[in-house]
C-alpha cells in the first residue's frame, strides 16, 4: 500500500488531488467488490468467505492502490501486484472454470470502482474532462489485469494439453499393441488421465502416405476420437461403430488424403482392426481394392480375406486354372468370365447370356468348350466352389496384371508374365 503519494509520484503530478480524494476510500471500496462478487457469481460464493476472501480483498486492495499510482505516474502493473492477477488466472485453471467467470468478476470491480470514483469527483467538483480521462484509465486498468489472468490462463492451459495429448496418444499405441486379455485390466487408470473411457467396441483408421504431419494442418475430430498422425504408420481409433455422419465428417476431415476405414471390432482386437485397415491401403495400391480416396473395409472383407494369403491364393489359381493356359488372352478372358458367370447364376445359360449380353447359343458354345478343358469336373461341388474363388480372385487382379504385362517389351517377355500370372 502506499501511505505516502510523494513516495509514488512527483507531488505536483495533475492526477495527485484526484488520488488524494480516492485514496481514503480503497478500503471500504475493496471489502464492496468482494461482497458484491461474492452474490453476483455462485461460483465465487463459497471460496470468497473465510481466509481466502480475505486474501482476495486484500489484494484487490493492493491493486486499487497500484491503479492510482499507474494513473497518476501512467506506468504499467509493477511485477509484484502483476503476480497476483496471474494468480487469479491459474487459479481458475486449476479449479476447471472458464474464464468467463473471472471476466464477469473483473466487469463487477470495474463498474464498482468507477460508480465510487465517479460519487467522489462529483461530490469534490472536479472538472468532468479530469474524470473522462479516470473512466478511461479504470478501463485501461481493468482490461490489464485480465490480460494478465488470461495469459497465465493459457500457459497451464496449453502445458496441460500437451501432456493431456500425450496421455491420448501412449492410450492409442497400448491399445494397438497391448495383448488382448490385459487390455481392460490395464489401460483402465491412463484412460481416466486421458479422459476416454474404454468404449466395448472400435474401428481403426490408417492414413495413407500422403498425409504429412508437418505440412499438413491437423483436422477437426471429435474429441472422442484418438489421434497419433505423428507415427511412421498415421492413426485414429473411433469409440464404437461409426454413424454414416461420422463417416461423411472423416471423409470432409481428410478431403484429398487417402485413409482405410477398419472394421468395427471388440475394443480387445483394436489392433486387428488397425492390421485390417493398413492391408487396405496396400491392395489399394495394388489395385485389387477399388481406386477409392477413402475405403471403408466392411464394403471388401469377402476380398480382403480371399486376397489374406498371397501365396495360398496364386497356388490355387495356378491349379485351378492350369487348363486355360493354353489358351490365348482373348479365348482365356471370354471363357473365364463365362465360367465365373454360368456357376455364379447356378448353371443358367439364359442367366449367363443375359449377364455377359450375349447370345445363349454362344454361352453353350463356350460351356461345351470349358467341359473339354475340365472333363466331368462341372457340377463338382467342391471343384465349383476352388474355381469360383480361382475366377473372382483373377478377376480383381487382372487389370494390375495387364499393366504390368504391358511394360514389359517384346512378346517373349509378355508370355512369360503370362505363365507366370493367376491364369
Amino acid at each position: 500500500m502506499f501511505e505516502h503519494w510523494s513516495d509514488v509520484v512527483d507531488p505536483g503530478s495533475a492526477g495527485l488531488e484526484i488520488a488524494a480524494l480516492l485514496h481514503p476510500e480503497l478500503p471500504a471500496l475493496a471489502e464492496e467488490i468482494v461482497h458484491e462478487i461474492r452474490e453476483q457469481i455462485p461460483e465465487y460464493a463459497a471460496p470468497l468467505r473465510g481466509a481466502l476472501g480475505d486474501t482476495v480483498r486484500i489484494g484487490i486492495e493492493r491493486g486499487l492502490h497500484q491503479f492510482l499510482a499507474q494513473f497518476i505516474a501512467d506506468s504499467p502493473i509493477e511485477n509484484q501486484h502483476a503476480e497476483f492477477y496471474r494468480a487469479l488466472g491459474r487459479g481458475e485453471f486449476r479449479e476447471n472454470r472458464s474464464l468467463d467467470v473471472l471476466q464477469t468478476a473483473y466487469r463487477i470491480s470495474a463498474r464498482l470502482t468507477w460508480r465510487r470514483f465517479a460519487q467522489i469527483g462529483h461530490q469534490a467538483g472536479i472538472a468532468p474532462d479530469r474524470m473522462y480521462l479516470l473512466a478511461d484509465s479504470v478501463l485501461a486498468f481493468t482490461e490489464e489485469m485480465a490480460e494478465l489472468s488470461v495469459g497465465a490462463f493459457n500457459e497451464l492451459s496449453a502445458q496441460a494439453s500437451g501432456a493431456f495429448e500425450h496421455m491420448r496418444r501412449r492410450l492409442l499405441h497400448l491399445l494397438l499393441t497391448e495383448p488382448a486379455r490385459t487390455v481392460r485390466t490395464r489401460l483402465t487408470e491412463l484412460s481416466r488421465q486421458a479422459r476416454w473411457p474404454l468404449p466395448n467396441s472400435v474401428a481403426c483408421v490408417a492414413v495413407g502416405e500422403g498425409y504429412d504431419a508437418r505440412r499438413v494442418i491437423p483436422p477437426a475430430l471429435d474429441p472422442d476420437v484418438l489421434v497419433d498422425l505423428e507415427r511412421p504408420d498415421p492413426c485414429l481409433l473411433i469409440p464404437s461403430h461409426p454413424s454414416p455422419a461420422r463417416y461423411h465428417h472423416l471423409r470432409r476431415a481428410f478431403k484429398g488424403v487417402v485413409f482405410a476405414l477398419g472394421p468395427t471390432v471388440p475394443l480387445e482386437e483394436t489392433a486387428h482392426s488397425f492390421g485390417l485397415a493398413r492391408r487396405a491401403l496396400v491392395m489399394k495400391s495394388q489395385g485389387v481394392l477399388p481406386a477409392e480416396e477413402h475405403i471403408r473395409c466392411e464394403d471388401h472383407l469377402a476380398t480382403m480375406h480371399l486376397f489374406s494369403d498371397d501365396a495360398c491364393m496364386r497356388i490355387l489359381c495356378q491349379r485351378a486354372l492350369a487348363p486355360f493356359a493354353e489358351l490365348n488372352h482373348d479365348q482365356r478372358d471370354l471363357l473365364c468370365e463365362t465360367l465365373l458367370a454360368w456357376i455364379s447364376t447356378g448353371n443358367s445359360v439364359i442367366e449367363t447370356a443375359t449377364l455377359l449380353r450375349v447370345h445363349p447359343q454362344t454361352v453353350r458354345y463356350r460351356m461345351r468348350r470349358i467341359a473339354e478343358l475340365f472333363p466331368d469336373r462341372l457340377n463338382d461341388p467342391d471343384w465349383r466352389f476352388e474355381m469360383q474363388l480361382a475366377l473372382r480372385a483373377r478377376q480383381l487382379t487382372l487389370p494390375r496384371r495387364r499393366r504390368k504385362q504391358r511394360k514389359n517389351s517384346g512378346p517373349r517377355k509378355q508370355k512369360a508374365a503370362t505363365a507366370r500370372s493367376f491364369g
